[in-house]
């Protein structure tokens, strides 16, 4: 049996074959063959090429239950383990303990694949009282890398990519159906260096932001994303850029100006000024309010499923791209369309603005790069 780990008090008798091996269970007797076969196995996965490295995780995560009998030899002794991973992603070496630890995450992680929600809630493949202690195990380690910024090693950079992606697994599935309490995914340390991760100019800030911005609260990175957009170079108000558009065609002569500005342009103000079909400007002056009306009312248009550039899921009403745009609106016009809406969106991030839309989450993974479920795009 692969991975056949047990916490019997006899150990299990070895048979080893050319094709299948038994792995024996974990008595003091034999322990050394338990450490050596998890550094051959840690270190062989992190060495083979993708393809086999796949075929691997596939024979040994779906048989004889290996992912949740491995998570039990690691949950019986938690705090050896813990200190353990955050020792050797600060820089220390490699133990039998961190090999282990890290095969764990990786086939849980490949177990999780073929997981939907319900399968989670269910225990498949572990409880989510389990799933609480995976995270409070490997979440410290993960953090050490990326804030003690350690030097290169291609076995430790593996072994890192295995551990923060079940952790980014976790917290994308928590955000559909929590796990734990919102306070469980964040870190002490993140929380009281929160200053510097607000600076731009922070390496290991911006390798904690871009691996696994969950441990850091959402005011912080809020914070951080408003001081980052305040700091880009804007042009004066005398350069604001002007915009008159018509309330009753107010996506054609937004897309007809907007489209057409540059980068700098759209980090600068925008002064919108909203005239009648006889071009008089109505009252009022734009110190803000009337980008934010500009916004409002543009947004209703053009997420609006029946203009036929988004759709809605069906069971919780979501906004994702419609894949039958181009048909509603010519393909070339509906490109140009979605830029539109997108420059206008990233626009109104910018400002502070409140985004009324809300978008799948399938579509928002495809967006961050991360992987989206089967289940995610029914």
């Amino acid at each position: 049996r692969a991975f056949g780990y047990s916490t019997k008090k006899k150990p299990a008798p070895k048979n080893y074959s050319v094709t299948t091996i038994k792995a024996p269970s974990l008595t003091p007797m034999i322990i050394g063959d338990a450490e050596a076969w998890a550094l051959a196995t840690c270190l062989g996965l992190a060495a083979c090429s993708p393809q086999l490295r796949l075929k691997a995780l596939t024979q040994l995560t779906f048989r004889n239950d290996a992912p949740r009998k491995l998570w039990g030899f690691l949950a019986a002794q938690p705090e050896r383990v813990t200190y353990s991973l955050s020792a050797y992603f600060s820089g220390g070496r490699l133990t039998s303990d961190v090999a282990l630890a890290c095969v764990t995450a990786a086939l849980l992680r490949h177990a999780l694949l073929v997981a939907d929600d319900d399968d989670v809630l269910q225990g498949h493949p572990l409880q989510p009282f389990m799933l609480r202690k995976v995270l409070q195990m490997y979440k410290p380690a993960a953090f050490s890398y990326c804030w003690s910024s350690p030097k290169k090693d291609a076995v430790r950079d593996e072994l890192f990519a295995w551990v923060v992606t079940l952790l980014r697994d976790l917290h994308a599935r928590h955000c559909r159906r929590p796990l734990c309490k919102p306070s469980g995914w964040l870190v002490d340390q993140a929380q009281d260096a929160h200053a510097e991760i607000a600076q731009r100019h922070s390496q290991r800030s911006k390798r904690l932001m871009a691996r696994m911005p969950f441990c850091v609260s959402f005011r912080h990175r809020a914070d951080a994303f408003s001081l980052h957009c305040s700091d880009n170079a804007r042009p004066s108000a005398a350069e604001a850029t002007r915009v008159r558009v018509r309330r009753c065609r107010i996506l054609d002569d937004g897309l007809a100006q907007v489209a057409a500005l540059t980068p700098l342009q759209l980090q600068g103000r925008l002064s919108v000024q909203f005239v009648d079909d006889f071009g008089r400007t109505e009252a009022g002056i734009d110190a803000g309010g009337l980008f934010k009306e500009f916004w409002t009312e543009l947004s209703k248009r053009a997420f609006d499923e029946a203009f036929g550039l988004f759709r809605t899921t069906k069971h919780d009403g979501l906004l994702y791209p419609n894949p039958d745009a181009a048909t509603a609106h010519g393909e070339r016009e509906a490109l140009e369309l979605f830029r539109f809406v997108g420059r206008v969106l990233g626009k109104a991030l910018r400002e502070g603005l409140t985004v009324q839309p809300r978008f799948s989450r399938s579509f928002l993974s495809f967006l961050t790069g991360d992987f989206n479920y089967v289940t995610l795009l029914e």
